[in-house]
């Protein structure tokens, strides 16, 4: 069985996970959107100078995020990572959920809007 390489973002969101942060809380840790960290955990195309910003907030060092395996999580986490954190990381995804449902519903009604206002600027001319 062949496994597939993680990316850096990959295991950012893991480490995270580990550390029982949102998106959110790591975001408001080093003044960026939680929209960037999850692009950055998606795409795993992290500059160095976030990356720096993302292991001071987490307190560990770059190589730490670089190397991250499940063997070595106890650098990371002294605790088990599959107990208490995920129930914390799971309540938090659900509440991201709902407000990513949110903001879609609002960025819907901005586009009918602006559609509303471009038909109505064809008809007339």
């Amino acid at each position: 069985m062949k496994f597939k390489k993680e990316h850096l973002g990959e295991k950012l969101k893991k480490i995270r996970v580990l550390h029982g942060m949102s998106q959110e809380d790591l975001a408001k840790a080093i003044g960026k959107t939680r929209s960037l960290i999850s692009h950055l955990e998606t795409s795993g195309n992290i500059n160095k100078y976030t990356l720096q910003e993302i292991a001071a907030a987490l307190e560990i060092d770059i190589a730490t995020i670089e190397n991250f395996n499940y063997e070595n999580a106890n650098v990371v986490r002294e605790l088990d990572p599959t107990t208490e954190y995920n129930k914390d990381e799971i309540q938090k995804l659900k509440q991201e959920i709902i407000d990513l449902k949110a903001t879609i519903k609002e960025q819907w009604k901005v586009i009918q809007n602006l559609t509303k206002g471009t038909n109505t600027k064809s008809k007339k001319a």
